[in-house]
């Protein structure tokens, strides 16, 4: 193999097998070249799941887990209470009806803006976020949230 070959795939040629599972060429639709070794489409997705992993076994996704907290109210908020928590679990949102049922629309910009910076950050990162709710002085039944944001793992 020469350096010619480096991250081409190979789609025919005698002899050519896997150099991690011995597959022939012709067996697996074709083969990654590196200067030194040949690799198919099986053994590169095997190889990507164990080095997504840690240690104990743990993928990347399923570390992440950001807590969203309500942390103070001004004014009146018709759809959160001191104290409601939400979930982020690997990007997926999970309500707990015990502890918050909804998202209000005013709070999902702040809410996304810091998420995205927290889930990058590393644990036990806090960032406070407030809804976009202009509260009192639009509306005097409004209020404004203050979120607490934190990454859990």
């Amino acid at each position: 193999m020469g350096d010619n070959f480096a991250g081409c795939i190979i789609e025919e040629g005698e002899g050519v097998r896997c150099s991690f599972c011995g597959r022939e060429l012709s067996d697996t639709g074709g083969l990654v070249a590196s200067s030194n070794a040949y690799i198919c489409k099986e053994c590169a997705k095997s190889a990507y799941e164990t080095l997504s992993k840690d240690k104990r076994g743990v993928s990347e996704e399923e570390k992440d887990r950001v807590i969203i907290e309500v942390k103070d109210i001004k004014g009146k908020c018709p759809i959160y209470s001191l104290g409601d928590k939400m979930v982020i679990e690997n990007q997926e949102l999970i309500f707990d009806e015990s502890t918050c049922s909804s998202v209000c629309m005013h709070a999902i910009g702040c809410l996304l803006t810091g998420y995205m910076g927290i889930r990058m950050s590393q644990k036990g990162r806090e960032w406070i976020a407030q809804c976009m709710d202009p509260g009192v002085a639009y509306d005097p039944e409004g209020g404004t949230v203050f979120f607490r944001i934190i990454k859990e793992r």
